[in-house]
């Protein structure tokens, strides 16, 4: 059960700041409509690489250290996401 909730909080922080993350693409100075399909694959591409090294390294840890690592990748992606999105302003 404590693993459901733990879950559960995760995935919500997680997509907390996605609205923040889409917006990152529309922000830039000089966005253009033939530039935007570009910037979105290397975001998506970034995001999808961090997964995969982060499947090989829940694999060679605990749980336990393994839900820390997650946790402060989530804190972190939040709170980048977000100053980058204010910087841009």
């Amino acid at each position: 059960m404590d693993s459901q909730i733990a879950a559960m909080a995760l995935g919500f922080f997680l997509f907390c700041s996605l609205p923040a993350f889409i917006s990152l693409a529309y922000i830039r100075e000089s966005v253009n409509p033939s530039s935007l399909p570009l910037t979105f694959m290397l975001l998506w591409e970034g995001s999808d690489l961090l997964v995969s090294l982060m499947v090989k390294v829940f694999t060679l840890v605990s749980p336990n250290t393994g839900n820390l690592i997650l946790l402060g990748l989530i804190t972190t992606y939040g709170l980048g996401t977000v100053y980058i999105a204010r910087r841009y302003r």
